[in-house]
């Protein structure tokens, strides 16, 4: 093996295209690297008003019976893999999948498919049945899963670097257990620090859903001290799936300079209003702000009719006898040439 070959990085995309639970994007397509194929809710089933995901109520211990449609939009035949995954709260909040090849640990588990694979002919459609078994023990609320259907065909570049391209879409599958629920979130510790790679100084709070319900909080943060005064900032959450936890990184929209600060958290629209009021620390002045992540170089400016340092009037000499110099030996050898050679 050459050194080019041991040198070649691997990467794996994965292209996802998501029908998220409470989301309005609209039926799941695999958009990006010509994915060509689509997944969605077949017609009649339960499902929200966009059709983007199944919206299934069930008692503890019952068995539902569903229907995914997948169509092949290209005028190739398709192969796909065909996976229950786990429905996830993101590191930002928002609906996020797990990967086929992660075990399930909830929901997922409750989905299986008739098939694990199939294969579906140009400009066509191939129906999905699918079952879900909710247990006896399950708690009352909302539980999330998804039907991730992948192409098993992975696109590899020919360049330097091998690229190895993965498309698949998930189609959620909100199962609400009948029962008392309700919604409820916690705020835990803050801090402060710059957004990561940048210079753009953020608010981290803690968020652990207490509830049985999904929701998507409405946090107000205000940040402040005796010099630099309070500001607020209002901000809307994507969804928080109940039993989750994340430390949600809040950008602020203005620099703000090394310092301690007093901060106080406030959620709303997630169950009662929950607050918590902190003292943090920034160590060091961060410049950046949300719209210009790195403050900008600096100008120097020069005013007239300020006093001019010593160290200016010697480089200026400097720089002019040089000048002198270059022009004097410029003029000697253009009068050393013979006149033929003009």
């Amino acid at each position: 093996m050459d050194l080019l070959a041991r040198q070649r990085a691997v990467v794996r995309v994965l292209v996802v295209a998501a029908g998220l639970a409470l989301g309005a994007a609209p039926s799941a397509v695999a958009a990006g690297g010509g994915g060509g194929f689509s997944a969605a809710p077949a017609k009649g089933a339960p499902q929200d008003k966009d059709g983007t995901y199944f919206a299934l109520h069930a008692s503890r211990g019952q068995t539902l019976h569903e229907t995914l449609v997948v169509s092949n939009l290209s005028k190739n035949e398709k192969h796909f893999l065909v996976d229950p995954v786990d429905g996830l709260t993101g590191a930002t909040s928002g609906t996020v999948y797990a990967d086929r090849d992660d075990q399930n640990h909830k929901a997922g588990t409750w989905v299986t498919t008739t098939v694990g694979s199939l294969t579906v002919p140009p400009h066509s459609v191939v129906r999905v049945p699918f079952t879900v078994h909710v247990p006896g023990v399950a708690r009352p609320g909302d539980h999330l899963a998804g039907l991730a259907i992948q192409d098993a065909h992975r696109a590899h570049s020919k360049s330097r670097f091998s690229v190895t391209q993965i498309i698949r879409v998930v189609v959620g599958v909100q199962i609400t257990v009948k029962g008392a629920a309700h919604q409820g979130l916690a705020l835990g510790k803050v801090a402060m620090a710059p957004l990561p790679g940048t210079k753009v100084p953020s608010v981290t709070i803690e968020l652990a859903s207490t509830g049985e319900r999904l929701c998507k909080p409405l946090l107000h943060i205000s940040v402040g001290n005796a010099k630099t005064g309070v500001r607020v900032v209002t901000h809307r959450l994507d969804t928080v799936l109940p039993g989750t936890k994340i430390t949600f990184p809040m950008p602020w929209p203005t620099a703000l300079a090394a310092g301690t600060y007093d901060v106080k958290a406030r959620a709303t629209h997630c169950g009662p209003v929950t607050s918590v009021a902190a003292t943090a620390t920034l160590g060091q002045t961060l410049r950046g702000t949300p719209t210009t992540p790195d403050p900008p170089a600096p100008v120097v400016i020069v005013r007239a009719g300020a006093a001019t340092p010593w160290w200016a009037f010697v480089a200026s000499a400097g720089f002019a006898a040089l000048l002198g110099g270059i022009f004097a030996a410029v003029l000697l050898r253009r009068r050393k040439k013979p006149a033929d050679a003009l």
